[in-house]
């Protein structure tokens, strides 16, 4: 008959056999289907930068009683003006830290 050790080393022995290797074989198996069914990877394209731009973004009016619209972009500001329903824009865009140099949109409410 064998040591106390021995035993104990005979459990682990078996533990690790019957339990953990069958369990890793799973999750093989499992890693395996689903990085074979996962979705195809979605292509981004980076289109704001600091140091790109600016960018043309359009704007459309969609309020019935129609828009005031402004742009305080630094390089070429747009001032206050009247956009009828349906009416789209461009306007340039660039990245700036201060929240005022920007768009602005305001709908114009029939009782103005």
């Amino acid at each position: 008959p064998g040591s106390g050790e021995d035993r104990e080393a005979d459990r682990i022995g078996l533990f690790v056999t019957f339990i953990v290797i069958p369990l890793a074989i799973a999750y093989s198996i499992f890693f395996l289907f689903q990085s074979l069914h996962a979705p195809d990877p979605v292509k981004t394209e980076l289109l704001w930068a600091g140091a790109e731009g600016p960018f043309n973004m359009p704007v459309r009016c969609e309020a019935r009683d129609g828009c005031l619209f402004s742009n305080s972009y630094q390089k070429q500001p747009r001032p206050c003006e009247s956009l009828q329903f349906g009416q789209q824009v461009f306007v340039p865009l660039e990245y700036s830290a201060n929240a005022l140099d920007g768009p602005s949109v305001s709908s114009c409410p029939s009782f103005v």
